[in-house]
């Protein structure tokens, strides 16, 4: 759709989105991962508390990634092999919260 003149209007917000909360999570997740290997340079008490928070702003961001995926793919001029890629990557990303959420011990209320 970058190549289009004009973004249709039914998916202008979720690719919006996107690209917002993909750059967001990259960093959140990196974040989460390497802070346990810093700890050693810092107070084990503060890498810990960035890790676990890096871990919950990455887990807001899958769900938000998730829901702007959901709503692109109910577009029903998508393209057939990226709504199959869509859906590929939301089974990946339900699959990476939950490991964010147990390896942090996150508590999500819904």
């Amino acid at each position: 759709y970058y190549f289009l003149e004009e973004t249709p209007k039914e998916i202008k917000e979720p690719l919006r989105i996107l690209n917002y909360y993909m750059l967001f999570f990259s960093v959140k997740i990196h974040r989460a991962i390497f802070s346990g290997i810093e700890e050693k340079e810092i107070k084990y008490e503060d890498s810990t508390f960035d890790s676990k928070n890096s871990a919950f702003l990455s887990y807001v961001s899958i769900v938000k990634i998730t829901n702007a995926l959901k709503n692109i793919s109910v577009y029903k001029n998508l393209d057939r092999s990226l709504y199959k890629k869509i859906i590929k990557y939301l089974s990946l990303l339900k699959n990476l919260n939950l490991v964010l959420k147990e390896r942090f011990c996150l508590e999500i209320i819904s």
